[in-house]
C-alpha cells in the first residue's frame, strides 16, 4: 500500500508502531505533547500524499480535524487527570508559569 504512493515499506512499521505506542500513550496521557506533535506531522504527510487530490469535501476533512486536535493537544498537554501529572507532579506547568 505504501509503494503505490512512493513511499518505502519501512515507513509502514514506523507509523503502525507510532500508531499503537503513541495512540495508548495520548489515552493514558504519557508524553502528550511529544506524541500529538508526532500524529500532526504524520496527519499532514498523510493528507498531502493520499486525501489532497480528492479535495476537503469526502476528502482530507476528518485529516484536517485529527491535525487540529493534534495542534491543541500540543500546544496544551495533558490534563490533571493524565499519568504525566501523576508522574511530574504537575511539575512541568509550574516552571512554564515562571519562564
Amino acid at each position: 500500500m505504501f509503494s503505490n504512493y512512493g513511499i518505502s515499506g519501512f515507513f509502514a512499521y514506523v507509523i503502525a508502531t507510532l500508531e499503537v505506542v503513541g495512540g495508548a500513550a495520548l489515552v493514558l496521557g504519557l508524553e502528550t505533547k511529544i506524541f500529538a506533535a508526532l500524529f500532526g506531522i504524520q496527519m499532514i504527510v498523510a493528507t498531502l500524499y493520499v486525501s489532497w487530490e480528492k479535495g476537503l469535501i469526502n476528502g482530507f476533512e476528518i485529516d484536517l480535524l485529527l491535525f487540529a486536535c493534534c495542534v491543541h493537544l500540543t500546544m496544551n498537554g495533558s490534563s490533571w487527570l493524565s499519568l504525566d501529572n501523576v508522574f511530574h507532579g504537575g511539575r512541568r506547568r509550574v516552571r512554564s508559569e515562571e519562564a
